[in-house]
């Protein structure tokens, strides 16, 4: 069971990278917010890279929550996709950005090892989004004219820079190009044109 030394570690680094970034606090600070000593921290992490590692791997574990939650709670999947669009917005509201855009921004900085955790956890981001218009399609409330997997990256992507860049215009809502592209998402097929 993690002791709650750790569990204070893990909130407040991860509070920390999603406001100042993965460079932008040091295990000085991390033992100054948390307050207690840096060997402790490295007790429980033995260096930065270990502490990136569990943030991502606490996302990941978050995300497949997330999901199952709102699948549980919303019963169309369009409801579930603006279950999901509550949420991006409910984040940018506290003036954070996901762990993805925090850490991709800084990707080239990062240790190899985080990094490639990172790329696994935007593929499965993305999936997660997939999941759900899948389900849209099946359900006819999206159009087959579109693959799944290219819309949901452009879904996932689109999120992810509307949180960066919201962050830094202090914009707390997700905005009209989120409005106009759920309307494209959303919108049916147009009819066939008749040839004669």
């Amino acid at each position: 069971m993690p002791s709650k030394n750790k569990d204070k570690i893990n909130e407040v680094a991860q509070n920390l990278d999603q406001e100042k970034g993965y460079q932008g606090f040091s295990f000085h600070d991390l033992s100054a917010a948390v307050g207690i000593t840096t060997a402790s921290i490295h007790y429980h992490y033995p260096s930065k890279a270990h502490l990136g590692i569990a943030h991502i791997q606490k996302n990941s574990d978050c995300n497949h929550e997330m999901l199952s939650d709102v699948k549980a709670k919303n019963e169309s999947p369009k409801a579930q996709f603006e279950a999901l669009l509550g949420i991006f917005e409910g984040t940018m509201g506290r003036n954070k950005i996901c762990i993805v855009g925090a850490l991709s921004g800084e990707f080239h900085g990062l240790p190899e090892e985080v990094r490639e955790q990172l790329k696994d956890l935007i593929v499965e981001s993305a999936q997660g989004i997939q999941y759900i218009i899948e389900d849209a399609q099946t359900a006819g409330e999206i159009s087959t004219r579109f693959d799944a997997r290219a819309l949901a990256e452009l879904w996932n992507n689109t999120l992810q820079g509307t949180m960066a860049t919201g962050r830094a215009t202090q914009c707390c809502r997700l905005g009209p190009a989120i409005e106009l592209l759920k309307e494209l998402t959303f919108s049916p097929a147009p009819e066939a044109i008749e040839v004669r």
